[in-house]
């Protein structure tokens, strides 16, 4: 069955989710079409090119959460800083990453309570006595610690583009399930110490450490405290309940650029408190819990339960954003010396690729991350490109359009092909000053598409074939079409799965709009777990400034049989 995102989608989900709720399987990860939840996942950050990357968070519930902030490079995913924060009910958190001499780091100066409590003040230096708390490591892929990937890419000026996820763990115990005296008085002590004054700041942000349970603290009350830990102080710590969202601003101070967008937003991540300390590589967004995946389709709701494991939890995750095309515009005209970059991000694919390791990735992914090169882990496309006049790639401007919908996508193409877990797809050609984020983690596209995405007549003097895109009054600009689900074996991408997600035997149902759900079956999910947006500029003849802009891409589904 193939799907693709539709107006009626929200009216999907939300028939969706009262028939699936009927059956008693709305406990399942999903993409939150009203842009809330749980988990979200930035696709990208930078400080390149003169840029900052700006975050907002927000608490839109009536509860005290306890979140999570992790972030992590573009190449692999190694993470390179990550801390707690304490979100009061209707609290906002904001924060920046800008760059320093040698890599990044994040600032704030919110008031709302993080852990450690001094991140932020730059006045405390890590274990190794070297960076601020606050400034991005290269301990997950530098040679300090026997995990670097390649001489080429251990240093820390790595860290200054990739991605970021933010999780709700718990929240504090507002005493609506544990009715305990202890854990209630224990839980109002420390929501007092996390709740904003008339003054707008909080009343004991630094008591809060001692609750972190980090190695070597020895207080008998720490978090989660779920009565089971430490001390039977009753349900100090309760699961997630959702609502988070989120904005994040790439700012380039100089030229005015401005590309702004909200995260992919997961709800139902998680039934159970999942916590863990300041600076803990845990918890995973790919740890769902129970690992049960809802897709929202234009023909129904699809439900899959995953095998109890972590695999299981890592494929549910998965599923929520398997898509076997990736659809959006690209701008390049050349009066307004405008650019095009399409950011495609990959963040469950740490969970699959082998660190350090060369061969082939576990399914959907084709390739591990080798430690001998530095050409990235890489996973083919196929691509079809279309003018504004719905000329495909080799029509002639002479001929009638054809009919839509257009046929499916031309290639595979043998070196076409994502390399990093946060790509960026530069169109304006192969030169680092061809990206307009100025990106080192491009997959660059094939000289033949830029020739015809550029609308040049001509490449080393003879004439293109394809024909160029860039004709009539429409100039080179038009839309893309990234098409998973190849087997093409290439010297870019040696190794290579067909680019799918099996699910169990009878672990799939399928619910169409208002009924109820059909026979199981065994499903097969087409494509790559993948999120992200373009962005563009434009410049403004004979004034000093760009204007910039940032479109979603638009995605299709594939769920077979």
């Amino acid at each position: 069955m193939n799907t693709i995102k539709k107006k009626s989608m929200h009216v999907a989900v939300m028939a969706g989710l009262a028939a699936i709720g009927a059956a008693g399987t709305a406990e399942a990860v999903h993409i939150s079409p009203d842009g809330l939840g749980q988990v979200l996942v930035f696709p990208y950050y930078t400080v390149r090119g003169g840029q900052n990357t700006l975050i907002t968070l927000i608490n839109t519930q009536n509860n005290t959460k306890i979140v999570k902030i992790r972030f992590l490079e573009g190449k692999n995913s190694r993470e390179v800083l990550d801390f707690n924060i304490f979100m009061s009910p209707a609290d906002v958190w904001t924060g920046a990453v800008i760059q320093t001499a040698l890599g990044a780091k994040v600032v704030s100066n919110d008031n709302t309570c993080v852990t450690p409590s001094d991140l932020f003040r730059e006045t405390r230096t890590d274990s190794n006595n070297v960076q601020f708390l606050n400034e991005f490591k290269n301990y997950q892929y530098g040679s300090n610690n026997g995990l670097i990937d390649n001489a080429s890419m251990s240093s820390l000026d790595r860290s200054r583009e990739g991605y970021f996820e933010v999780i709700e763990m718990g929240v504090i115990d507002d005493d609506l399930i544990d009715t305990g005296v202890t854990a209630a008085t224990t839980a109002a002590t420390v929501t007092g110490h996390i709740k904003h004054n008339s003054a707008g700041v909080p009343a004991n942000c630094p008591a809060l450490d001692a609750l972190d349970a980090f190695v070597g603290n020895l207080n008998p009350i720490q978090f989660p405290n779920t009565g089971a830990t430490i001390v039977p102080v009753g349900n100090l710590t309760q699961p997630p309940r959702g609502g988070l969202a989120g904005r994040a601003s790439i700012i380039n101070p100089t030229t005015g650029a401005n590309y702004s967008y909200s995260p992919t937003a997961f709800d139902a991540w998680t039934n159970s408190v999942a916590y863990f300390s300041s600076g803990d590589l845990r918890p995973a967004i790919y740890e769902a819990f129970p690992a049960t995946s809802n897709v929202f389709t234009s023909a129904g709701v699809v439900t899959t339960t995953w095998p109890a494991t972590v695999q299981g939890q890592r494929d549910a995750m998965s599923a929520t954003m398997m898509r076997n095309t990736v659809i959006n515009e690209f701008i390049l005209d050349a009066a307004t010396a405008s650019k095009t970059d399409w950011v495609v991000t990959f963040p469950t694919k740490r969970a699959y690729v082998g660190l350090v390791t060369a061969g082939q990735a576990t399914p959907p992914f084709s390739q591990n991350f080798p430690n001998s090169n530095n050409l990235g882990s890489c996973d083919p496309y196929g691509f079809s490109v279309f003018n504004r006049e719905e000329g495909p790639v080799g029509s002639s401007p002479l001929l009638l359009p054809p009919v839509s919908p257009l046929p499916p996508a031309v290639g595979p193409a043998a070196g076409a092909a994502l390399c990093w877990e946060a790509n960026v797809v530069p169109f304006k050609g192969p030169l680092a000053a061809d990206s307009l984020l100025a990106s080192t983690n491009t997959s660059v596209l094939l000289s033949s598409i830029y020739s015809t995405v550029n609308g040049a007549t001509t490449v080393g003097g003879s004439a293109t074939s394809p024909a160029p895109i860039g004709r009539g009054t429409q100039g080179p600009n038009g839309y893309f079409i990234i098409n998973f689900n190849n087997t093409v074996v290439s010297a870019v991408a040696p190794f290579s799965n067909a680019q799918t997600l099996v699910a169990p035997a009878a672990g799939t149902t399928r619910t169409p709009l208002g009924g109820a759900p059909g026979a199981a079956f065994a499903a097969t999910y087409n494509g790559l777990p993948v999120v992200g947006f373009m962005v563009h500029n434009y410049q403004n003849a004979g004034v000093s400034s760009q204007y910039g802009g940032l479109v979603d891409h638009k995605f299709t589904r594939s769920i077979t049989p």
